[in-house]
């Protein structure tokens, strides 16, 4: 299909979810978020649909904690991929686990 608009798809699934049941794995998951968007935000597609894809990756009480913020970000400037993963550390990542780990 040459000059076509269609956009090409990814071939990855979110395969790691993020319930909040094991804070220790978020940063895992976040690294893993950030990877895939970055990857594939060309198939993916706009900002608020990588938004959205990302939620994917979380479920359960996590989801829980998050999908506020979704819903009343969701129709404003603030609801841009990195405001999204701002908002995951705010409520998942422990803020000593870097000097933790040195």
């Amino acid at each position: 299909m040459h000059g076509s608009n269609k956009k090409p798809n990814h071939s990855l699934t979110l395969s790691m979810q993020f319930s909040g049941d094991d804070e220790d794995i978020f940063s895992q998951l976040k690294g893993f978020l950030e990877a895939e968007l970055e990857i594939y935000k060309q198939a993916i597609g706009s900002e608020k649909e990588c938004i959205w894809y990302a939620f994917g990756g979380i479920s359960s009480k996590a989801a829980g904690r998050i999908y506020p913020w979704m819903e009343s970000s969701k129709d404003t400037n603030v609801f841009t991929v990195s405001k999204f993963l701002k908002q995951l550390d705010t409520a998942f990542a422990d803020p000593q686990k870097q000097s933790k780990a040195l």
